[in-house]
């Protein structure tokens, strides 16, 4: 039901692109269309003083404390099924050891 926020809330990026909004004008289905490129925006590691982590930045914490900064910023989603994917990632995902 909430599948882009579950996969973005465990994103080691954020997307970076321009939108060409004309397509959304009219009926049927949302769609988007971007203009230019696409791009990934990776950012410090470190969260600016007085934010909290993000995107990489929190497969460099605990993962108990990421846990905890993901369910709080996401409280529609199921506090189980985020750290089913959290444990599979750490498990599976060759980037989660690069940046731990």
């Amino acid at each position: 039901m909430h599948i882009r926020v579950y996969n973005t809330t465990n994103a080691f990026t954020s997307l970076g692109a321009t939108f060409d909004e004309r397509v959304l004008l009219g009926r049927g289905p949302t769609s988007s269309t971007i203009h230019g490129e696409l791009r990934h925006r990776v950012g410090s590691l470190l969260p600016q003083q007085g934010n909290d982590a993000s995107y990489a930045q929190l497969y460099i914490y605990d993962p108990a404390s990421a846990l905890e900064v993901r369910n709080c910023r996401n409280q529609q989603l199921r506090r189980d099924v985020l750290q089913t994917i959290q444990d599979t990632l750490l498990q599976v995902n060759p980037f989660v050891e690069k940046f731990r």
